[in-house]
């Protein structure tokens, strides 16, 4: 049998991290000395030991781990498994988009995207857009899996798109995590084919047209401080229209007027 600070050693692992284990019971000891409390640990119990710390370094929480020891089934396992990939995936993401945007501000003078950017602000007319759309409360880094199924269900339709997805933001109090939204794809209406058409509805707007996604919150800045210094009055319903150009979407910031 090995001691506690033996055991420790073969797995590289604090002895404290073993105690732990054992207070949670994700590995115990084979024997504790009732007089002193020493924990003592088999040969045997090395690879299970192994085996929770190859999950802990592959991302599993200490309560995953155990619901894997603890199994019911292979399919249980699998489902415990699946999620962690899902939670990598979401990490991987997010750890891209910030390695771009380091890229970004080492490629440019990293004071340009905070001081003096300037925006242009169009009043454009814009005419009736009939859409097919859906309602969402998502947050908005994962909006590209529903244009998705969007697409497939206007396809399933017979219809053709006839532009960039456009996303309406149903609550102006904007919570990026947990936003409101209305996604819409623009399609061309047939007069024999049953849908759930709806319509946006043109009129007089103020726009803001910028290069990439991470400007679209500048855009917003842009219109929102021109209607303030002018005594604009905007509806409270921006839209956000999206194309992709040369490899990378281009976003049309809207705000219609109030006349």
């Amino acid at each position: 049998m090995y001691s506690i600070g033996q055991f420790a050693l073969i797995l590289k692992l604090s002895t404290r991290t073993l105690r732990h284990y054992d207070d949670i019971g994700l590995i115990k000891p084979s024997y504790t000395d009732p007089n002193t409390n020493y924990r003592f640990y088999e040969k045997k119990q090395i690879s299970d030991a192994r085996q929770i710390v190859r999950l802990k370094d592959s991302g599993l929480q200490l309560e995953e781990i155990k619901k894997l020891i603890d199994k019911k089934s292979d399919a249980e396992a699998s489902e415990i498994l699946k999620y962690r990939l899902e939670k990598l995936d979401e990490e991987i993401k997010n750890l891209n988009r910030m390695k771009e945007n380091l890229k970004i501000l080492l490629d440019s003078n990293i004071q340009s995207d905070y001081k003096g950017a300037k925006y242009s602000v169009e009043t454009v007319v814009v005419d009736d857009v009939f859409t097919i759309n859906k309602k969402l409360k998502i947050d908005l880094k994962f909006i590209g899996s529903e244009v998705g199924n969007l697409y497939s269900q206007i396809n399933k339709l017979g219809l053709r798109v006839i532009g960039g997805h456009i996303v309406t933001y149903e609550n102006i109090e904007i919570d990026s995590d947990n936003s409101e939204i209305q996604l819409s794809l623009p399609v061309e209406k047939i007069k024999e084919v049953k849908a759930p058409y709806s319509c946006i509805e043109g009129g007089k707007y103020l726009r803001v047209r910028v290069d990439s996604v991470s400007e679209k919150g500048e855009a917003h800045a842009a219109i929102l401080d021109l209607a303030a210094n002018n005594s604009i009055k905007l509806r409270d319903k921006p839209m956000e229209i999206y194309n992709i150009e040369n490899g990378s979407f281009k976003v049309n910031v809207l705000y219609a007027i109030e006349e």
